[in-house]
C-alpha cells in the first residue's frame, strides 16, 4: 500500500533552509512513500517517541509516525542529531 507524506510546515521550513538536507530528503522520500518502517536509516523508537520513527539523513534526524489506517507518514520533527529527541 502506498503512503502518502505529510509534512509539517515547521519542519519543512527547516528542510528548505538547510540544502544539503533537502537534497537528502528528496532523495529518501520516495522510500518513505513505499516503505515507511523498513530501510536505511530507520528505527523504531522507545521509550517517549515508542510509536514513532525516525530516518537517519547523515546528521539529521527525522521523526515521523505511521497511520496505516490513514496510509499517511507524518513527519513532525527535523533537528540536528544532537536535539533530535529533546523534548
Amino acid at each position: 500500500m502506498p503512503y502518502r507524506v505529510q509534512v509539517l510546515p515547521k519542519v519543512m521550513k527547516f528542510i528548505q533552509r538547510n540544502p544539503e538536507l533537502r537534497l537528502l530528503w528528496e532523495e529518501r522520500r520516495p522510500h518513505l512513500l513505499e516503505s515507511p518502517r523498513l530501510g536505511q536509516g530507520i528505527r523504531h523508537l522507545a521509550e517517549q517517541f515508542h510509536c514513532n520513527y525516525r530516518i537517519r539523513l547523515d546528521v539529521w534526524r527525522l521523526l515521523y509516525e505511521v497511520d496505516d489506517e490513514n496510509g499517511i507518514v507524518l513527519i513532525y520533527r527535523a533537528r540536528a542529531r544532537d536535539d533530535a529527541y529533546d523534548p
